[in-house]
């Protein structure tokens, strides 16, 4: 094998190597869809869904100072 070969390789197992650490630190995380937060499950939400913001009633976002729309998904599980 060559220097050339023995780059690309070492270059390859250190790409997979990371990308492999990067998904056994995020595996079991489902940041896009958790259901968890207050902004998500609240009766009243935020369009974009800011950290923090939800409310039992109508109002305007604390964040954004977008108005809360009423959550569709409210009662999904």
């Amino acid at each position: 094998m060559n220097t050339t070969n023995k780059s690309i390789a070492a270059v390859a197992i250190c790409f997979i190597a990371i990308c492999s650490c990067n998904f056994t630190i995020n595996r079991g995380k489902n940041t896009a869809n958790t259901l968890l937060d207050h902004e998500h499950k609240a009766p009243y939400i935020c369009p974009m869904y800011c950290k923090g913001s939800g409310s039992d009633s109508a109002g305007t976002c604390p964040v954004c100072k977008m108005d809360y729309v009423k959550n569709k998904r409210k009662n999904e599980k």
